[in-house]
């Protein structure tokens, strides 16, 4: 393990080193742009593996326990939602994150993360694809067949009534004797519907991604009772209004796009007592991803083809099985029709470890096996146990050969009895008979089975099952991940010889000469331009309290979507009025849905609202504070971002003639504008001016003339036939609604104040970098200004041609092809944030 986990890190760090050393000649801005973006893709290619999380694939067939089990593998076994309904198929990735509290938890939110534009498309040409093998095996018209291979070649461009006229004929002609090509045909209805309604989450190069509560996708993925197919009319693919991204993160918004869902990501606190993790974490992070049961009726064909997409990358597949049914569910075609990332089928099986599931509902062994005489073998067993043979010959087609200790016993239940301890009684724990088989095992001496009886008795075969997994990813997917990485790295070292190689040729460069007076030229009015689309953002972006936050250095297909400003706001207000214990008081006085009269306890008048309403104020000021302190951070992360490639590009071109800068004030001005280094400064200084004035915010249940010492309903003197007072109802109603009523409107009341707040400081921030970043654009170096900047820095001369690019790449090849570690790059001082070019011209 730890070889590979070095042999990774020593390719990952030599290839980000070449390039960096490349990144910083003075001839990088005129390199042929496609081999320099190859060779750019090669090393994004390369760090996404290194650096990826190790995954672990968790594949079963629909109620086998695999719920269940993954929860009882982290701790609690009712830590994921389980239940009788059929779901629809989501890929669900765990990531398991070490924690010190007793019990795991999951979080509150989901990142729901949905296809891009070229995977429907793929997706489509799956279903179809499938279909129209199907279509073949049944004996369907030579032109339907022809005609669905046809829409899977144009999957992409195909128009929706062409999709629609070969549904209708095929459905037609297709009657009740073969449902299960009218159910495929239903699903790629589906699908089609999903994407017409669900254009706006289908991302194009970015994928769209949502947050979403848990219990909202729980919700939206429950699958309602299937009509018998002979009942079922012919499908249609409906027109109906558009679902946006905002609306995707309601249950209705959500159920309707379902089928456009890539994977749904959730961060879940793994104790360490429990799992330390020690054994998988390092260096990666650990990612469990569970996949949809397999052979559902509903999205079995979409749920093969995401299966598909994301095993290419798992090097560890968890199969779990219903150990009284264990062929159930497609449990035979895991190695042919799911693992096709492993081009040679018998290698498929060393990916594989096989869990049989629910262990404790098999039946129980013979007396002729659990009675006390003597040992006994592992054929004998397996030759008196029917149900125990069936899952040995599944896992034997499934495993590879010579691998029996990949193959576990679990059970959930006995795992909760485990934790339970020690119980009361003369109750027989299920595994009780099977103890006794593996004590007669032991005496024939321990094999596979006898440890595997032992394991799923000692705590329903969890422990067991967290040591195999470990040692699966240690000996087998740290090892498959090397040699990808080994592969990416040739793949490099082609592109760089392809650069050096494309330089030979007279068309690969736009002019016979490539100078640094050209070079830098260049990059100095990219620097100009990309300040002037920073500016226009600050002024845009930044104040638009609609617009998800970035989180800095989240991944934009798995973390990058956050919540709205607004949204932060008013969960902040709907917090701070529901955090006063008024109402719990008054909730707690109700009797029938009244709240009795004359209680000295009791607040009955608006007063006592009135002064927990100015504390909230204050409270949700500094909230706003917070939250617009955290979008300026977001929006200047992203706009570092955008300045550190020509930063980047700059370095090589003025580290020569540092000394020649020094003291120039439009050298300063253009380091600031480079590094961005004030601007949070700035901005925090504009909001700390603005939070010099006082928070403003009516108080909603004042009179006419500002008082807020009016009558609740429940005041003794309150007019009976008063029929309203601010909402509220007399006396007579029920007062738990007008509690409600008073709630929402305190609530309403304070997130309006929030946002006028929220909008208010971001504008006085957004002006504040917007007056910095001009005065800096108009202090820096142009070399179109009256002194010819980039004479000074250059001279005149200085020139490379082709050739000379061409031997200086060669002479790195050949360091890169003759070190381990790599020669020493320049990389950027993370504490200094001093450009190198700006080291030695003082500041």
């Amino acid at each position: 393990m730890t070889s590979d986990i070095e042999d990774i890190r020593t390719r990952r760090d030599r290839v980000e080193t070449q390039l960096s050393k490349i990144t910083q000649k003075p001839w990088l801005p005129l390199l042929p742009a496609e081999p320099l973006a190859n060779l750019r893709q090669a090393r994004n290619a390369l760090v996404e593996v290194a650096d990826g999380p190790l995954g672990i694939g968790v594949l079963g067939a629909y109620n086998a326990g695999k719920s269940s089990l993954l929860g009882a593998l982290l701790g609690d076994p009712d830590l994921l939602p389980t239940g009788k309904t059929p779901t629809t198929g989501n890929v669900t990735a765990l990531r398991l994150e070490p924690t010190d509290a007793p019990r795991p938890s999951r979080p509150d939110e989901v990142l729901v993360t949905f296809l891009t534009r070229q995977e429907a498309a793929s997706c489509k040409r799956f279903l179809v694809s499938q279909i129209a093998e199907h279509a073949g095996k049944v004996k369907r018209p030579v032109t339907e067949v022809e005609e669905a291979l046809a829409l899977a070649e144009d999957a992409e461009d195909a128009p929706l009534d062409r999709w629609q006229r070969w549904c209708d004929q095929t459905w037609g002609t297709t009657d009740d004797n073969v449902p299960s090509l009218r159910l495929k045909i239903k699903e790629l209805v589906d699908f089609l519907q999903a994407e017409l309604i669900g254009g706006e989450v289908i991302g194009g190069d970015d994928r769209v991604a949502v947050r979403v509560p848990w219990n909202v996708v729980r919700q939206a993925s429950t699958l309602g009772t299937l009509l018998p197919i002979g009942s079922m009319p012919p499908q249609k693919i409906m027109r109906a209004p558009a679902v946006s991204r905002g609306s995707a993160t309601d249950a209705s918004g959500l159920r309707t796009v379902l089928p456009l869902i890539r994977r749904i990501t959730a961060e879940i606190g793994v104790p360490r007592s429990v799992w330390p993790l020690d054994g998988l974490r390092s260096p990666n992070d650990v990612v469990l991803v569970d996949f949809p049961g397999l052979g559902s009726s509903q999205s079995g064909l979409r749920d093969k083809f995401l299966a598909r997409l994301e095993l290419a990358d798992i090097a560890t597949v968890l199969v779990v099985v219903d150990a009284t049914d264990p062929f159930r569910g497609e449990a035979m075609e895991i190695r042919t029709d799911y693992l096709t990332g492993v081009e040679d089928p018998q290698r498929r099986g060393e990916s594989i470890l096989f869990a049989a599931s629910m262990f404790d509902l098999l039946d129980p062994p013979s007396r002729d096996l659990t009675r006390p005489e003597g040992g006994l073998t592992e054929a004998q067993v397996i030759g008196a146990h029917r149900q125990l043979q069936s899952l040995i010959n599944l896992a034997d087609a499934l495993v590879s050969q010579g691998h029996p200790e990949r193959i576990v016993f679990t059970s959930a239940q006995i795992h909760r009895l485990a934790a339970a301890g020690p119980r009361d009684g003369d109750g027989t724990p299920p595994s009780g008979p099977w103890t006794a088989v593996a004590e007669r095992l032991a005496i024939g001496g321990p094999g596979f089975l006898n440890r595997a009886l032992e394991s799923v008795a000692a705590d329903g075969g969890m422990d067991g099952l967290r040591r195999l997994i470990e040692s699966h990813v240690e000996s087998h997917g740290l090892a498959q991940r090397a040699a990808l990485v080994r592969q990416r790295d040739a793949e490099f070292h082609v592109c760089m010889r392809e650069l050096a190689d494309s330089l030979d040729d007279e068309r690969a460069v736009p002019e016979p000469e490539v100078s640094s007076r050209q070079a830098l030229s260049k990059v100095l009015g990219d620097v100009a331009a990309e300040l002037r689309r920073i500016i226009d953002s600050a002024r845009s972006e930044l104040t638009d309290i609609d617009r998800p936050i970035v989180r800095p250095g989240s991944a934009s297909d798995e973390a990058g979507h956050g919540p709205t400003p607004r949204r932060l706001v008013e969960e902040i207000a709907a917090d701070q009025v529901a955090s006063w214990a008024l109402w719990t008081e008054l909730l707690e006085a109700l009797e029938e849905q009244r709240i009795p009269r004359g209680r000295p306890d009791l607040p009955d008048t608006t007063g006592l609202f009135h002064r927990r309403f100015d504390s909230a104020l204050q409270d949700m000021d500094r909230s706003v504070a917070e939250v617009s302190d955290k979008i300026v951070r977001s929006w200047v992360h992203a706009a570092k971002r955008r300045m550190e490639p020509l930063d980047t590009a700059l370095t090589p071109l003025l580290v020569p003639v540092a000394g020649r800068l020094k003291g120039r004030e439009d050298v300063r001005a253009l380091a600031r504008a480079l590094r961005l280094s004030t601007i949070e400064h700035e901005a925090a200084e504009g909001g700390r001016e603005f939070d010099a004035a006082p928070a403003e915010g009516a108080f909603p249940l004042a009179d006419a003339e500002g008082s807020d010492g009016r009558w609740l309903p429940w005041h003794p003197d309150f007019p009976v036939d008063r029929d309203a007072d601010f909402d509220l109802s007399s006396r007579n109603g029920h007062h738990q609604t007008r509690l409600m009523l008073l709630r929402r409107e305190l609530t309403n009341a304070l997130l309006r104040s929030g946002v006028v707040r929220l909008r208010r400081r971001l504008q006085r921030q957004s002006a504040q970098i917007v007056s910095t970043l001009e005065a800096l654009r108009t202090a820096m170096p142009r070399s179109t200004s009256g002194e010819d900047f980039v004479g000074f820095v250059c001279g005149r001369g200085d020139h490379l041609g082709p050739a000379d690019v061409a031997r200086e790449i060669d002479l790195m090849l050949g360091e890169y092809e003759a070190s381990t570690d790599g020669p020493a790059g320049w990389k950027p001082d993370d504490e200094d944030d001093t450009p190198d070019w700006m080291k030695g011209a003082g500041r």
